[in-house]
């Protein structure tokens, strides 16, 4: 059983989708199914920024039909088979903690993707970064260390960098 937990920052839903569409796009490449569990439906944006940008045809229609909505959530998500998937989480803090503590009871080998919107968090990005192994921006999949220059997961230290 494998179970990858990443996070990533964004200051609003376009900066969201604006960063993820690369790693999405490789993950897709990959062969890899993607599930987004969102608070809110954000597909209209999603959608209007991937028809704006240079991909074939195919790349496009794959990365709209990630499903940029909120129809899986913590209600429904018992009925999905997550297993192997990567599954994208963004909402409030405490939406993100109760699918991922649901999640976390499946017996399952998947990889969670917690969106974190600055402005929400309430905890510091210090603590976030902790309970996480990768976090992925607009590059892709990254070592928190690099993101954070400052940063050491044994470190007590407030992360005040980023680059």
């Amino acid at each position: 059983m494998n179970k990858l937990k990443y996070c990533s920052f964004y200051a609003n839903h376009i900066h969201l989708v604006t960063m993820l569409l690369p790693y999405i796009n490789e993950k897709i490449k990959e062969k890899k199914e993607i599930l987004t569990m969102f608070e809110i439906d954000i597909s209209e944006s999603a959608k209007k920024i991937i028809e704006s940008i240079n991909l074939k045809e195919e790349e496009r229609k794959k990365l709209i039909e990630v499903g940029w909505n909120n129809e899986i959530n913590a209600n429904n998500i018992k009925d999905i088979n997550i297993k192997n998937k990567i599954i994208l989480v963004m909402g409030n803090n405490n939406f993100i903690e109760n699918i991922n503590l649901i999640l976390e009871k499946s017996p399952e080998s998947y990889t969670i993707v917690n969106c974190f919107e600055f402005v929400q968090t309430k905890e510091t990005i210090d603590n976030i970064l902790q309970s996480h192994e990768k976090i992925i921006n607009t590059s892709g999949e990254n070592e928190i260390e690099k993101v954070f220059t400052e940063y050491t997961k044994r470190s007590n230290k407030k992360i005040t960098i980023m680059k």
